[in-house]
């Protein structure tokens, strides 16, 4: 399956904020928790990714980068 790009996850994220999606582990619609997040943005694409950040970065991350040599840009 093709990568998702980019922009189109941001376009997720944003649309999240736009609607005031709430923090928490409800599964309903508007509540989700930061993995969850992810999760619900993959599916829209056609993709599944493991519920959990823990998870999700020792599995999908490609090259993990120790916070103190991570340069860090807003």
């Amino acid at each position: 399956m093709d990568k998702i790009p980019v922009r189109d996850l941001i376009a997720d994220f944003q649309m999240m904020e736009r609607e005031n999606w709430s923090y928490g582990a409800d599964t309903r619609r508007g509540n989700v928790d930061c993995s969850g997040a992810f999760v619900w943005a993959y599916q829209q694409h056609g993709h599944s990714i493991y519920h959990g950040s823990n998870r999700m970065a020792r599995v999908e991350v490609e090259k993990l980068i120790p916070i103190d040599q991570a340069v860090i840009v807003p």
